[in-house]
C-alpha cells in the first residue's frame, strides 16, 4: 500500500513538472533575486530627498520633486538603498510575473530609483537636467496610469525606455551625481557624492 502511494505521488509529481515544462520551458518554478550592495536604511522620504538612517539626506539626480507617497517608491526603499561608485541611487522592488509561462516565479530586481521617480511622476523632473520635449513626451505616455501602476514586467521595461530617455538628454553632462546631504562642505571627487 505504501509503495502504490509512493509511486503514484512520483507520477503526480511528474505529471505536473511536465506540464509546467510545455507551459514555460522549465520542469520547476525558478527564481531570481538580485540584492544591494552595502545598503543603507531609509529612514524619512520628502519631495527633496531621502533621509538615511545614518542621517545622511540623499537627493536623487535629475529628479526636482520625488513622489514620495507612491506605493511603488515605498516597496523600493523597504530594503534600502545602494549608492554605487558611478552616482546611481538603487532600490529593491519584488516583480509580479507578466505571462503564466514565464518560468520565473519569484523575482527581486535592483532599480535605479531616479528612472522610478522620473516614471511615476514626470512632473517631478529636473528641467535643467532632461531636455523639456522628453520630459513632456513622458508625462503623455505615464502620468494618467501611474498610480494604478503593477510591479510586473511592463514596468521593468518602461524604466528601461525611460533611463535611455533622461540618461541621453545631454551626452556631455554626467548624468549620475547624487547630492549626499551630511556634513557641511565635503564633496568626494572620486563617487561624485555632493555633501551640501
Amino acid at each position: 500500500m505504501a509503495r502504490k502511494l509512493v509511486r503514484n505521488s512520483i507520477v503526480v509529481l511528474l505529471c505536473l513538472a511536465g506540464c509546467h515544462f510545455l507551459g514555460t520551458g522549465s520542469p520547476i518554478p525558478l527564481w531570481y533575486f538580485e540584492e544591494l550592495q552595502s545598503p543603507r536604511q531609509v529612514s524619512h522620504v520628502t519631495q527633496a530627498a531621502l533621509t538615511l538612517a545614518d542621517g545622511a539626506i540623499v537627493a536623487l539626480p535629475r529628479v526636482r520633486s520625488i513622489p514620495a507617497e507612491h506605493p511603488i517608491l515605498q516597496q523600493a526603499l523597504q530594503a534600502g538603498v545602494e549608492i554605487t561608485p558611478d552616482g546611481e541611487v538603487l532600490g529593491l522592488v519584488s516583480v509580479q510575473r507578466l505571462c503564466g509561462n514565464d518560468p520565473v516565479y519569484w523575482r527581486k530586481l535592483r532599480v535605479n530609483l531616479s528612472d522610478l521617480a522620473c516614471l511615476l511622476h514626470p512632473d517631478g523632473i529636473d528641467a535643467e537636467a532632461v531636455l523639456p520635449e522628453r520630459i513632456d513626451w513622458l508625462k503623455e505616455r505615464f502620468t494618467s496610469d501611474s498610480r494604478q501602476r503593477r510591479v510586473d514586467g511592463w514596468l521593468i521595461i518602461d524604466l528601461d525606455y525611460v533611463h535611455g530617455l533622461v540618461h541621453q538628454s545631454d551626452p556631455t553632462a554626467t548624468d549620475s551625481q547624487p547630492r549626499v546631504i551630511g556634513e557641511p562642505g565635503e564633496h568626494d571627487q572620486r563617487t561624485g557624492v555632493f555633501v551640501l
